[in-house]
């Protein structure tokens, strides 16, 4: 069993590595036809720095999330996808238990992504979902909550049910009525819900 569980651990750094390996030939592609300020070098840069949170080396990806932002802060502020980069970099500093910081970017994507998309779009509800995050992790649940609700409630209105956006929706606020470790009745009930959710769009 150790062996295999090596070997599987060899895999996943293999796969690590490769995705940064292509992530960086992606970004020399893009300097060369388009230069280092361009928004789509920082979208890669967003991307890359996804997988140094996965790898566990958050010094990197808050790197990468800088110099995406700065970017986006000097030439691309009305872009489409500030509020992603803004959701990336609030996603990276909460963790790296900087929650009043993450709180503080976390909100000014929430707002980017109002101001520039509308307050019922995906990208709206995901930032809203980014906030509730770091406020739970403030203690501050009962704002959490409100938002994981109202982040539910916009996932309902976008998409179709069985879903498995509004099942994960689902899922975090079910998380957050267990925060603590205390598994209500509530909790158990929506995460049935969203269980039966996730089995029923298999097959999507």
């Amino acid at each position: 069993i150790g062996v295999r569980l090596v070997g599987s651990e060899m895999c996943i750094r293999d796969r690590y590595s490769e995705a940064i390996e292509n992530f960086q030939k992606s970004l020399n592609i893009v300097s060369e036809d388009k230069g280092i300020d361009h928004y789509l070098y920082a979208l890669i840069l967003n991307e890359l720095a996804e997988i140094y949170d996965e790898i566990g080396d958050l010094k990197k990806s808050l790197e990468l999330r800088l110099e995406a932002l700065s970017i986006f802060r000097n030439s691309y502020s009305t872009n489409l996808h500030f509020g992603d980069i803004l959701k990336g970099y609030a996603s990276t500093l909460e963790l790296s238990g900087k929650y009043y910081e993450a709180l503080e970017v976390a909100v000014e994507a929430v707002e980017e992504n109002e101001t520039l998309l509308c307050d019922n779009h995906e990208k709206t509800a995901e930032s809203l979902n980014r906030k509730a995050s770091v406020l739970e992790k403030l203690g501050r649940t009962r704002e959490a909550l409100n938002i994981r609700v109202a982040t539910l409630e916009i996932m309902k209105e976008l998409f179709e049910e069985p879903n498995h956006k509004i099942a994960l929706a689902i899922n975090n606020l079910a998380a957050l009525y267990g925060y603590g470790g205390a598994k209500n009745k509530k909790a158990l009930d929506l995460q049935m819900q969203a269980l039966v959710m996730y089995q029923n769009t298999l097959g999507e």
